[in-house]
């Protein structure tokens, strides 16, 4: 271990190895002070997030680090406290001219009272827009993505607060940052015998199986990315566990 890993907080690296610790340090999350590293890795641990897997990642933008990640770990985060849910359909702001201006996009969450509450949050073209790849092509979807987490950070911002997502931070991005990277390469789906395996795993439960499509929005679970594939699996398993407990207590 070198003597920079050694100065790494214990509690922030947990679920983590020397080896592993370093190999973030060198190639996720290069260019940090081992304090940000700190609170990189603590905000990995917080959310649940895999740096190995590319799901979080840092990045540095004007001297200051981004803790970055996708709108699917948005999603995925929201939904292990079982207090999320999708809204309604996202509006979309246009002139009187048909020019698309922005989307306003909808979650709803659960307060400790059992009260299902709609959070709304809407983001503007002009503030999102670099000009380029994406956002070029499929505007409506990108602004959407921003709108969506802004309004998740609001609704849970003990879990989100001081995490961005790629389409937030694009028109900042430098030429070579990791976003550039990770926006070209597609992310692998999990395996056919990955695939058998939750398949069999979730047999009889529908409810769960259409919960999961949801969660990732995929119509076939056969196309869950793998970055993905943990979340689901925890989920489905917090979720099994409910039922017996349901389950044990009609019974009695």
């Amino acid at each position: 271990m070198t003597n920079e890993v050694a100065l790494i907080d214990p509690q922030a690296v947990e679920h983590y190895t020397p080896g592993t610790v370093d190999i973030i340090r060198r190639t996720i999350a290069p260019n940090l002070t081992m304090d940000e590293l700190n609170v990189f890795l603590h905000n990995c641990m917080r959310t649940g997030l895999d740096p190995m897997a590319k799901q979080i990642y840092a990045i540095k933008r004007a001297g200051r680090m981004c803790i970055q990640t996708g709108i699917d770990g948005f999603r995925l985060i929201a939904e292990r406290t079982g207090k999320y849910s999708p809204g309604k359909d996202t509006e979309f702001l246009y002139d009187d001219k048909g020019t698309l201006l922005g989307a306003k996009v909808y979650v709803k969450k659960m307060t400790p009272d059992g009260t299902w509450h709609d959070i709304s949050a809407t983001a503007l073209l002009r503030e999102y827009n670099p000009g380029q790849g994406l956002w070029g092509r499929m505007p409506h979807v990108m602004i959407e993505k921003c709108a969506e987490a802004r309004a998740l950070r609001r609704a849970f911002p003990a879990d989100l607060s001081g995490l961005y997502t790629d389409e937030e931070m694009e028109q900042a991005s430098d030429h070579g940052t990791p976003t550039a990277v990770i926006e070209t390469a597609p992310e692998p789906i999990i395996s056919e015998d990955t695939w058998k395996a939750l398949d069999d795993y979730l047999n009889g439960h529908d409810d769960l199986r259409n919960k999961l499509k949801q969660l990732c929005r995929v119509n076939d679970l056969r196309n869950i990315k793998q970055s993905q594939l943990e979340a689901c699996r925890n989920y489905a398993k917090t979720y099994m566990q409910r039922e017996k407990v349901a389950e044990e207590k009609t019974e009695k």
